[in-house]
């Protein structure tokens, strides 16, 4: 009996649902501007949709919004998308608001045709963005960028900005320019920075290769599995430390570098301008040591270590390895 009743509960739930479902095609289109000047801030809540901002001469901002999907909904209310605008002291507030009528005890699917923003903006403006799953574009861009996103690539070019933070779960991350401070947290995706001059760069990833071009400042590197690649860099101050990856790194311009590598399992590569001035130990516990420099004072070596100074040793590089091998040479 008690099964019985069960049953005719459960049939009822579902037909009232039923009776409450349905499909809808939403096509939602926002246009809104917003005078700024200088020291404002874009505060950018963008859920799924994907983003791509761009400077002007104007100092306006000027948000487009296009959204069009189709959903389908097994109870509770009409499924719809909505996007709220906000003006607050010195700040810009746009946030994207998916299906504000959810179903209660309800299914919902979506299928997704188009979903961004376009937003024009003078390039002064610091950036603050949040995301779900969407990718994000930002050229041009002279103010503060900060960025965090669940699922999604970040694509930022033409920078000038003193500080970009971006931190993301799943997606590539890409930076043409910068000054001034950079970080990238990245839990799964590849980094590639180029043309980059920071005071200070960090960079903590667990799943994915490394790779930083033609740029300059302090760099620091964590990441659990995947390659290091440096490549024309200028680092008075160099700290990588992998689990699982090699390490390759070129150096220009760096006299008397202080460079600290350690690797779980990975070989590392050095080449290092002729002429650069620095004390050296290299300990590996598996791996072979071959450091192919000219300019020797002192040099001592032994079966997994090697100890010495080139050109006055004003400088330092220490690497650690555990299983991989350790080659240094001179830039040709």
């Amino acid at each position: 009996m008690k099964n019985l009743v069960a049953v005719v509960a459960a049939l009822a739930l579902l037909l009232a649902l039923a009776a409450g479902s349905g499909a809808r095609e939403v096509k939602r289109d926002f246009e809104r501007s917003f005078e700024v000047q200088d020291g404002f801030c874009l505060y950018l809540d963008f859920g799924d949709g994907d983003v791509d901002i761009q400077p002007w001469d104007e100092n306006t901002v000027k948000v487009s919004v296009f959204y069009h999907a189709d959903i389908k909904t097994l109870g509770g209310g009409p499924p719809d998308f909505d996007v709220e605008f906000r003006e607050g002291d010195d700040a810009i507030y746009i946030i994207g608001v998916e299906n504000p009528t959810s179903p209660f005890l309800g299914l919902r699917t979506e299928r997704v045709y188009n979903y961004t923003y376009t937003i024009k903006a003078p390039r002064y403006l610091d950036l603050d963005l949040t995301g779900d799953d969407g990718d994000v574009t930002v050229q041009g861009w002279a103010g503060r960028i900060e960025c965090a996103l669940d699922d999604g690539d970040v694509s930022l070019s033409e920078l000038a900005a003193p500080s970009v933070r971006i931190r993301l779960e799943d997606g590539d991350v890409r930076i043409g320019g910068s000054a001034g401070e950079l970080l990238v947290v990245c839990e799964d995706g590849d980094i590639v920075i180029v043309g980059a001059d920071a005071t200070t760069c960090r960079i903590e990833v667990d799943d994915g290769d490394v790779t930083i071009k033609e740029s300059s400042g302090t760099l620091e590197i964590a990441a659990e599995d995947g390659r290091v690649t440096l490549r024309d860099v200028t680092a008075p101050r160099l700290d990588i430390k992998t689990d699982d990856g090699s390490v390759d790194v070129s150096l220009v311009e760096t006299e008397s570098p202080e460079i600290e590598i350690e690797t779980s399992d990975g070989g590392v590569m050095i080449d290092l301008e002729r002429g650069t001035s620095a004390a050296i130990s290299i300990r590996v516990a598996d791996g072979n040591i071959d450091a192919d420099l000219s300019g020797w004072d002192t040099l001592e070596k032994g079966e997994d270590w090697l100890s010495g100074e080139i050109h006055g040793g004003r400088g330092r590089i220490r690497i650690r390895t555990d299983d991989g091998d350790v080659f240094l040479r001179e830039a040709k």
